[in-house]
């Protein structure tokens, strides 16, 4: 495909610009962010754990408790700094959101991509301070069948909605449905729970809700 476009671009006497990224192997994909004031001060907001399938993102994980080394903590946030500085120095202040890797090798790669805008990390990065810092925290976005109602949901879901009494449950934050037998619906639902087994429970009866009623 890539070829067949540099051919037509060739032809028409244009050029083309290409990014190539070198192929790692990854134990995690990551992604941390920053805010970067307007007088230079940078906070710094330590990674989350990317959900991927077949290499696009779906949704996101954290803390990553025990799942990094103390040297891999510091690693990321000595990396932030330096970024953050970086951009402050070319004039640009307000919120990075940086995606990076881990290698199968232990390498940490610090910068694959980095958005200057909110991304889905950025909006649950919140929650921790709403809902406890005790808690582990899964946000996931699944495409739904053409028709269904959010109402159907909330019914068929019931028992497993999050409240504060419980401290667990799921939390619908975004909804949009697809017209009756044409589109699909796309949905963002939020896992809380004291234990990732916990979240693997409630995403598995959440799955089954919104796939089989």
């Amino acid at each position: 495909m890539v070829m067949v476009m540099l051919g037509k671009a060739k032809n028409k006497g244009k050029s083309m610009n290409l990014i190539v990224e070198r192929w790692h192997d990854t134990q995690a994909d990551l992604n941390y962010q920053i805010y970067i004031h307007r007088s230079g001060r940078i906070c710094y907001i330590p990674p989350k754990r990317q959900i991927n399938k077949a290499y696009v993102y779906t949704g996101s994980e954290f803390p990553l408790t025990g799942d990094l080394t103390d040297y891999q903590k510091y690693y990321y946030e000595e990396c932030a700094m330096k970024i953050g500085r970086k951009l402050w120095e070319k004039g640009y202040y307000g919120l990075a959101s940086i995606d990076s890797i881990i290698t199968k090798e232990g390498v940490i790669i610090p910068i694959v991509e980095i958005n200057g805008r909110f991304s889905l990390p950025s909006y649950v990065s919140f929650l921790p301070w709403m809902l406890g810092n005790d808690k582990v925290y899964r946000i996931r976005y699944y495409n739904l069948k053409p028709g269904i109602t959010l109402e159907r949901i909330m019914e068929k879901i019931g028992a497993y909605t999050y409240t504060h009494g419980k401290g667990e449950g799921v939390i619908i934050c975004s909804f949009a449905q697809g017209e009756q037998g044409i589109s699909e619906g796309r949905l963002f639902a939020v896992f809380v729970a004291e234990k990732k087994e916990r979240l693997d429970f409630l995403e598995q009866r959440f799955i089954e809700v919104i796939h089989h009623g």
